[in-house]
């Protein structure tokens, strides 16, 4: 039985999965999802630990966002499709080798493709979702990425899982994690940044405007593991048009997360 506070996913496999798959990546600290480095790094840079996804009373929630881009970007995709419908969607660099032959696609930029576009002075977007038609973009949307930080740590449990082909124990006698999630970054931060970059970004007539009312909930409730309310509406980047208040858009976002937890109840925007 699954304790309580758990690690879910260490390098894209649960944490007790020894088969040479699996542990290639505890030996090489590889992200699965993006082919690269994993980014969940201890503070002196001595240990990676991948930890991926981890228990909540909720059910397993991402920790890192690079997990959101599993299956080649697949969530990305889907947020593209639903955006501007069922066109190509290329990464920057296989847009700069298929462009002779694309009449219209969906460039994404972001980071490990091209670039992060600035916004503003100091502020950039997670991901560009450019329509391009005839080499020429026509209209775009902006994503933020977020994953929910933790607080406390995880550190035995990981190392339980990280010594088992030499310990042999049981799964029953390596410790519980120490994780919490850290609620409060979510709105204090993460929140408001989304709505600045939102009034930003809603200056430009070539932002693709995406209304609340219209957003398929379903449809980004089922990349991977379920995602929770403040990552789908921070991944969504719900842009609003010029003229509205900062207190009417904050009340906007608010009443789309409300519906996204109504969609799915067994999900909840606070813990305890």
């Amino acid at each position: 039985m699954r304790k309580r506070k758990d690690l879910v996913e260490i390098f894209g496999y649960a944490p007790a999965d020894l088969s040479r798959e699996a542990r290639s990546l505890w030996n090489i600290g590889g992200c699965p999802f993006v082919n690269k480095a994993c980014i969940k790094i201890n503070h002196d840079q001595t240990i990676t630990y991948g930890t991926c996804s981890v228990t909540s009373p909720y059910g397993d929630i991402i920790i890192c966002p690079n997990r959101l881009y599993a299956n080649h970007y697949e969530t990305l995709k889907r947020v593209a499709n639903d955006a501007f419908g069922d066109i190509p969607f290329l990464l920057y660099d296989e847009y700069i080798e298929k462009r002779a032959g694309l009449e219209e696609c969906v460039v994404a930029l972001g980071k490990n493709s091209g670039k992060e576009v600035q916004v503003g002075g100091h502020l950039s977007m997670d991901w560009i979702l450019a329509r391009v038609v005839n080499t020429e973009l026509v209209e775009y949307a902006g994503i933020e990425i977020q994953s929910i930080d933790i607080t406390g740590n995880y550190r035995d449990a990981w190392h339980g899982y990280k010594n088992l082909p030499e310990t042999h124990i049981q799964l029953s006698e390596i410790p519980s994690s120490s994780h919490g999630l850290n609620w409060a970054n979510v709105h204090k931060r993460l929140i408001p940044q989304l709505i600045h970059k939102g009034v930003i970004c809603s200056h430009s007539s070539m932002v693709k405007f995406h209304q609340v009312s219209n957003v398929n909930l379903s449809l980004y409730a089922n990349c991977g593991l379920r995602l929770k309310s403040f990552q789908i509406g921070l991944f969504l980047a719900q842009i609003y048009r010029v003229g509205k208040n900062l207190m009417r858009q904050l009340k906007e976002l608010l009443e789309w997360r409300k519906a996204f937890i109504d969609h799915n109840p067994d999900m909840s925007p606070s813990e305890g």
